[in-house]
């Protein structure tokens, strides 16, 4: 669940800022800032709870999507995966942080 959480969070964040529209760019940039870090903080913690020891898919999510045509939504994560996640959730409030001027 944490992953599915983890990949609606950025639609979420840019359908808010959608529905504000331009009317603040401090309420803007915080609520963008906020959003991010809460894919941070989401990341850290599967971060902290991730199995270095074990070389499987971890925090999989497996759903039947269209049983008739054999299409399911399947998703996991593995070590190199995580990484990449935590530099990604590191480098969006960074450049965010930076565009501001």
């Amino acid at each position: 669940m944490m992953l599915t959480i983890l990949t609606a969070l950025p639609v979420i964040g840019a359908s808010v800022l959608l529905m504000l529209g331009d009317r603040s760019k401090p309420v803007t940039r915080a609520i963008g800032l906020v959003f991010a870090f809460a894919s941070l903080l989401l990341v850290l913690v599967l971060w902290h709870s991730f199995d270095s020891s074990s070389g499987t898919l971890q925090f999989e999510e497996r759903l039947a999507w269209v049983p008739a045509l054999n299409i399911e939504y399947h998703v996991g994560i593995d070590g190199l995966g995580l990484l990449m996640l935590l530099l990604s959730a590191i480098v969006v409030p960074i450049g965010m942080a930076a565009s501001w001027r």
